[in-house]
């Protein structure tokens, strides 16, 4: 494997770790929940659609 396939291939496995670590992350939180973790949580799903991103924030006031 060249150093580009490489580099393409461990920024797509930093990717696939990082979206079960943020799961794993709010669900440590819990019990202890507040409507802003909830907002957070919601916000992060979102992240991949910037119009609802965009959509939940203006419906936040933010």
């Amino acid at each position: 494997m060249n150093a580009v396939n490489r580099l393409a291939a461990i920024r797509l496995a930093q990717q696939r770790i990082s979206e079960p670590e943020q799961e794993i992350s709010v669900l440590e939180k819990g019990e202890g929940a507040t409507p802003e973790s909830g907002f957070s949580e919601q916000l992060a799903k979102l992240m991949k659609n910037a119009e609802e991103v965009i959509a939940l924030l203006m419906v936040r006031g933010i």
